[in-house]
C-alpha cells in the first residue's frame, strides 16, 4: 500500500500541473470577450477611479499614453482574498459560511508548503523545530475550519430556498468530498501522527524518491484522499482558486483599446466581427440582410434611404 500512496500522489500531482494548464490556454485561446463591468476600474489612477470615471473621459484618448496603477489593483485583490468583501457586501449570510471555510484552505496550504520545507530539511539533517511548532497549530486549525465551512455551506444550499434554485450536483458533491477529505485528515492528526512526523516522512520520500514504508492505514488512506482531491480541484468549480486570475484581469476589468496594443487587440477583433449573425431584429440582423456583425457595426440604420 505504501508503494501505491507514493504512485498515486506523483499522478495526482501530474494530473493537477497538466488540468491548470489546459484551463488556462483553454481561456487564453478563447474568442475576445465583452467586458464585464462598468468603469472605475481598479487599474485606473486614483484621480480618475475616485469620481468613478476612466481613460475614455479624455479628449483625444486614443492619443494619449495609458495610465494604470499596480497600487488600485494590489488594493482591491488583497480585500477581495483576505476579506472576501465582494461577498461580505452582497451576500452576508454566504459569507459567515465561506470565510472559515477559505481560510481553512488558506492554513491547509500554508502547511502543506511548510511540510515541503520541513521534509527538505529533513533530508539536509537540519533543524526544522520552529517551522514545525507552526505546522502544529495551522494544520489541525485549517482542516477543522475547512470542515465547519464546508458543513455549514452545505447546510445553507440544502437550507435556503433561493440558493437551491442555483446550487447544482457537482457543488453538494464537491462540499461532500471536502468534509470526508478533511474528516479522515483530522481523524489521522488525532490517532496516529499528532506531530505530523509520518506526514514529514512520506513528503521526504516523496521529494527523494526513497518509498519509505508508510506504518498507517489510516495514513495512507489521507495521502491517497488528499491526492485524490489535488487532482479533481481544477475540474471543478473550486478551480476559480487560480481562474480568478482571467477572471478579474480580462473579464472585469480588461479595457485594453485596439490603439494600446494593435495587433492582437485586431485579430482577435477580426475574428469576432466576421462571425455570421445567427438572430435578427428590426435594426439588425438577417432582416437587413446582413451575414456579419461586421456589416451590422457599419451598418446605419438611422441613415437616409441610398446612404446607408
Amino acid at each position: 500500500m505504501s508503494t501505491f500512496a507514493y504512485l498515486f500522489c506523483y499522478v495526482a500531482l501530474l494530473v493537477f500541473v497538466a488540468s491548470v494548464a489546459r484551463k488556462c490556454l483553454s481561456f487564453m485561446n478563447k474568442p475576445l470577450q465583452m467586458r464585464w463591468e462598468l468603469y472605475p476600474v481598479p487599474t485606473e489612477p486614483a484621480e480618475t477611479f475616485e469620481h468613478g470615471g476612466s481613460y475614455l473621459e479624455q479628449v483625444d484618448w486614443w492619443k494619449k499614453e495609458r495610465k494604470h496603477t499596480f497600487v488600485g489593483m494590489a488594493k482591491y485583490m488583497a480585500e477581495e482574498i483576505i476579506c472576501m468583501k465582494a461577498c461580505y457586501e452582497h451576500n452576508r449570510a454566504i459569507w459567515y459560511r465561506t470565510f472559515p471555510f477559505h481560510y481553512g484552505l488558506y492554513f491547509v496550504m500554508v502547511f502543506t508548503a511548510i511540510a515541503f520545507v520541513i521534509a527538505i530539511c529533513q533530508l539536509l539533517g537540519i533543524s526544522a523545530a520552529p517551522l514545525q511548532a507552526i505546522n502544529n497549530i495551522i494544520g489541525p486549525v485549517g482542516l477543522a475550519l475547512t470542515l465547519f465551512g464546508a458543513i455549514a455551506l452545505l447546510m445553507f444550499r440544502l437550507s435556503d430556498s433561493g440558493l437551491k434554485k442555483y446550487s447544482t450536483a457537482e457543488q453538494y458533491l464537491t462540499l461532500i468530498i471536502f468534509i470526508g477529505i478533511s474528516s479522515i485528515c483530522l481523524l489521522t492528526w488525532l490517532t496516529v501522527d499528532k506531530d505530523f512526523s509520518l506526514l514529514n516522512t512520506f513528503i521526504a520520500g516523496l521529494i527523494s524518491f526513497k518509498f519509505t514504508p508508510v506504518e498507517s492505514g489510516l495514513m495512507v488512506a489521507s495521502i491517497v484522499s488528499v491526492s485524490f482531491l489535488t487532482a479533481v480541484i481544477p475540474n471543478t468549480q473550486m478551480a476559480h482558486l487560480f481562474m480568478k486570475y482571467f477572471l478579474y484581469h480580462d473579464i472585469r476589468w480588461g479595457d485594453t483599446a485596439a490603439s494600446d496594443n494593435p495587433g492582437p487587440v485586431d485579430r482577435s477583433l477580426d475574428i469576432v466581427l466576421n462571425y455570421p449573425v445567427t438572430w435578427s431584429a428590426d435594426h439588425v440582423g438577417l432582416k437587413q440582410n446582413k451575414k456579419t456583425w461586421v456589416e451590422v457595426a457599419l451598418f446605419n440604420p438611422a441613415a437616409e434611404p441610398g446612404k446607408k
